[in-house]
């Protein structure tokens, strides 16, 4: 295979790194609000004084020590099912001494109504220079509308929610293991290790008319607070074969939550109608 053709094969498989670092955010179970026990205090009336002709001292009734009830822990104002985080984004593909680097944000939403996503990257595709990339996603019910749009050139697509095309690292035999503590953007998380294996059907996705075949494994370092990631640093080794030359391709990436606020609903709505305009209109 020429240069060219290496790095069309770069291009492609970049491009499915972006649809997983906007389309694989787990839906963890939100996590329970704590509840803080409130100590009851109780009321002393002091006696009345009794009549009598002798005078009978009174004994004061001490008043009652007050109790301080402890304040619940702030809540954060979003949730594994309720979130919209803000991503700086770096992708970079090696093969050889060729290498094609993306680097850019990306907004990813979670809510009760659906998913959304949209983002912007830059490509440096020499000898040509710089390509900017942009996208926009929603889902509803059982399927997710795609917008990308490359050099000018834009293409909407149709996919199940849970198409093999828009999760690169969406692996069987996959493990998870908690490694220890994080903190981000002041929030106290978990570190977790993710490990998996690519199947064919991603690479079917991801060649598409190239027509090649491979196999790969990822690890991934994730941080996660309330369900949520606020960084992922992920290493990906593709074996890959098209027009029967084989192929060693490692896809590095890192995203890393800039912002963290809960779900926006007429963001949703807005994005889900313009994805489904695009569909319309290339109908």
């Amino acid at each position: 295979m020429n240069k060219v053709g290496v790095v069309l094969v770069l291009i492609l498989v970049a491009g499915a790194a972006l649809y997983f670092l906007y389309t694989a955010q787990k839906g963890a179970a939100g996590t329970p609000t704590p509840t803080t026990t409130q100590t009851p205090q109780t009321s002393a009336t002091a006696p009345e004084s009794a009549r009598s002709t002798a005078s009978t001292p009174q004994t004061a009734t001490p008043p009652a020590a007050s109790t301080t009830s402890t304040p619940a822990a702030a809540q954060p104002p979003f949730g594994a099912r309720n979130y919209e985080v803000n991503y700086t984004v770096t992708v970079t593909v090696y093969v050889g001494d060729i290498s094609v680097k993306m680097s850019g944000w990306n907004v990813v939403g979670v809510g009760p109504a659906g998913n959304y996503s949209f983002g912007e990257f830059v490509m440096n595709l020499p000898p040509r220079g710089p390509v900017k990339i942009t996208f926009k996603s929603a889902t509803e019910g059982n399927l997710t509308y795609v917008v990308s749009c490359a050099a000018g050139q834009c293409q909407a697509e149709t996919a199940a929610a849970d198409s093999a095309m828009l999760y690169l690292l969406r692996g069987v035999n996959v493990t998870r293991a908690e490694k220890g503590r994080c903190t981000h953007l002041g929030y106290a998380g978990t570190l977790y290790e993710e490990r998996g294996y690519l199947g064919p059907e991603v690479f079917a996705q991801i060649l598409g008319d190239l027509r090649g075949s491979g196999a790969g494994t990822y690890v991934a370092n994730v941080c996660e607070f309330a369900g949520v990631q606020l960084t992922v640093g992920g290493t990906v080794f593709l074996n890959v074969t098209v027009h029967g030359q084989a192929l060693t391709i490692k896809v590095n990436i890192e995203s890393v939550a800039a912002k963290v606020g809960p779900f926006d609903g007429g963001r949703y709505r807005q994005l889900l109608q313009e994805a489904k305009s695009a569909q319309a209109a290339k109908a």
